[in-house]
């Protein structure tokens, strides 16, 4: 158990010495603020869109295939108001 040790002690010294360590928390702290930002703004399009009779228009209209996708996404995106993703 003491091999095991040193081995794990060994390799901790490695990669703080050579920065590894370091990189490797900034960048699961970018990851963890990109998460939360995705989160954030999933929800306020969510709490948008939800109930609208206008989301459920474009739901209908890509099932009729009076529209695509792509193209509702962008007409409910020019609605969002991402004002208040602070709170």
């Amino acid at each position: 158990m003491g091999e095991l040790y040193r081995a794990l002690l060994g390799h901790r010294e490695y990669v703080t010495a050579s920065g590894q360590l370091e990189k490797t928390r900034k960048e699961r702290v970018r990851r963890d603020i990109i998460d939360l930002i995705e989160y954030k703004v999933k929800s306020a399009i969510w709490r948008q869109v939800s109930g609208n009779s206008e989301f459920e228009h474009l739901v209908s209209m890509i099932m009729s295939r009076e529209t695509d996708p792509y193209a509702a996404a962008v007409q409910i995106l020019g609605d969002i108001n991402l004002g208040g993703l602070t709170r």
